[in-house]
């Protein structure tokens, strides 16, 4: 059960390197590695994603190439893509308008 919780979290060598960590330790310590492991999971959220199939075969090449599930590619891409936007000037303009739009509108439902 353990090895499944940790591949949905971790790449598969990340995973068995911990296992690995985890046999060599204190029972006490397993427990409290394990809960931890439960905790880091637990934080993450589920999405569904619809993809085309041209996109499911390039990031499965992708994920195939970097030896990695392709759950991790796709959370490295989208990575990526926030660390780009957060660069990018015009978008953080248009985010900056939106946050003030949202701001009135909350100020207006808050006075009534």
């Amino acid at each position: 059960m353990l090895w499944e919780l940790l591949q949905r979290g971790r790449s598969s060598e990340q995973a068995k390197e911990l296992e690995r960590a985890m046999e060599a330790q204190h029972p006490t310590d397993r427990r409290q590695i394990r809960r931890a492991t439960v905790r880091r999971l637990r934080r993450k959220k589920a999405m569904t994603l619809r993809r085309s199939q041209e996109q499911a075969e390039a990031i499965e090449a992708i994920a195939q190439a970097d030896g990695v599930p392709v759950a991790e590619a796709v959370r490295t891409a989208i990575a990526a893509h926030i660390e780009q936007r957060r660069k990018d000037k015009a978008f953080q303009q248009r985010l900056q308008s939106s946050k003030e739009r949202n701001q009135r509108i909350l100020a207006m439902l808050i006075d009534r």
